[in-house]
């Protein structure tokens, strides 16, 4: 994938649970995120409805963590692609077996560990009387949240 597309992937990944829904959680934000990937398929258009039905299933994970499985995900579409195998199996496979634990250690690093460290600097700058401790909270939180999601599309 060129660089411009992979781009584009992980600017629409930020954007993965704005359509949550309890049937299928965060598959509606998974398709999207893939959008320019479906792009290359102008030419083999009937190819499209099956990427996306593969793509619309079940899906939920640490949204921070989403990138390296979004990421592997257009790897493998790509192999695919160049090698014409059929990988609905193994695409399936490995997005259902990076789920869960991509879940459990997004939940106990970011909400269990990451987010009350920077709310009690935040707080304790406060306490200090000082002005900027809101910004310093969203500086601390966000460059580790924000390289985790870039991170994960980059190995």
């Amino acid at each position: 994938m060129d660089r411009c597309g992979l781009t584009r992937i992980v600017l629409r990944s930020l954007l993965i649970q704005s359509s949550l829904n309890f049937s299928r959680m965060q598959n509606l934000g998974f398709a999207y995120s893939l959008v320019p990937f479906f792009k290359r398929f102008k030419d083999d258009i009937e190819r499209i409805p099956e990427l996306l039905i593969r793509h619309l299933q079940m899906f939920n994970t640490h949204p921070y963590f989403s990138g390296p499985v979004i990421g592997s995900v257009v790897k493998m579409e790509e192999m695919a692609l160049l090698d014409d195998q059929n990988t609905a199996l193994s695409v399936s496979d490995l997005k259902g077996s990076l789920m869960g634990p991509y879940a459990a250690l997004g939940d106990s690093f970011f909400w269990g560990a990451l987010r009350p460290f920077s709310s009690l600097i935040g707080a304790t700058l406060a306490a200090l009387g000082s002005t900027i401790a809101p910004l310093v909270v969203l500086c601390i939180y966000n460059q580790f949240h924000l390289w985790s999601r870039m991170k994960g599309f980059s190995v």
